[in-house]
């Protein structure tokens, strides 16, 4: 968002405070008497511009690709980046025609929010690792001229890939928000201290689930197939332990053994 063709102009500079790249234009005389006049102005009369502007680099982890599919586009992904280009245009512009605090908000807070696709996660967890451990480890490696230092991560999709990269991101103190990971291990901060989430755990749409299942349709016997990953067992187990709250007598099977499986069947009653 205007970092790269602010951030090169003639008297310029740019300095790394903290997580943010601040941005300082040079201050006229006339400016510079209009700023120690009242202490707070900090805005270029002439232009408009801002003396001073903070930016905060989003990097996108993003599966624009499925490896486990032979490379085919994942969609719902090119759906998410939408999303979040969408809310950051309106975050940086002050546009609050969706959600009304938003309204203004750039003309009373000088950081703005620009994020990046330069990665592509492919669902896999060893890649995304490797990425954020190359971008987040402290030394030389990235040029700011070239490509923003991140300051906080959207994603990952997936809640194997989101475990993994967040607590690399965690122990190097940066932030990271999943809007799409909801396995319920996730919610355990000693583990992944500086995570947030936009969207509930599998626990809190399990129940849910099961009370329309046991409620409304009246289902006493469901097989639940599911992945053998972090989300799928999460929401496997989920589902278990709100049968049985709905049916203490509830009798649960795992056609998988202890190892798991992608079959697990759950049978909400007690008639196995």
């Amino acid at each position: 968002f205007y970092f790269n063709e602010w951030s090169q102009q003639p008297g310029v500079t740019t300095v790394r405070n903290g997580l943010l790249d601040v941005v300082q234009f040079p201050v006229t005389e006339e400016q510079e008497q209009a700023e120690s006049g009242n202490g707070t102005n900090t805005t270029n009369a002439n232009t408009t511009k801002p003396l001073r502007m903070a930016f905060c680099h989003l990097e996108s982890l993003i599966p624009f690709l499925d490896s486990s599919l032979g490379g085919q586009p994942a969609l719902h992904a090119y759906e998410g980046a939408l999303g979040v280009f969408l809310a950051l245009q309106h975050l940086n512009s002050g546009n609050g025609s969706i959600v009304d605090e938003v309204q203004g908000l750039n003309e009373t807070c000088q950081i703005r929010f620009p994020t990046e696709f330069f990665f592509d996660t492919r669902f896999n967890t060893r890649r995304t690792f490797e990425y954020v451990d190359y971008v987040t480890a402290p030394s030389d490696r990235l040029v700011p001229s070239k490509r923003p230092v991140p300051s906080a991560f959207i994603g990952a999709f997936d809640s194997t890939n989101t475990a993994t990269s967040s607590q690399l991101t965690s122990l190097r103190s940066y932030p990271m928000m999943s809007g799409q990971s909801v396995a319920s291990e996730l919610d355990y901060t000693y583990n992944f201290p500086m995570l947030a989430r936009s969207i509930s755990n599998d626990d809190f749409a399990a129940r849910n689930v099961l009370a329309f299942w046991y409620n409304v349709l009246k289902l006493r016997h469901v097989a639940v197939i599911h992945s053998n990953d972090m989300y799928g067992r999460s929401y496997a187990r989920s589902l278990t332990k709100w049968a049985r709250e709905f049916d203490k007598k509830a009798v649960t099977y795992n056609a998988g053994g202890d190892n798991g499986d992608n079959t697990t069947t759950t049978p909400t009653s007690n008639t196995t």
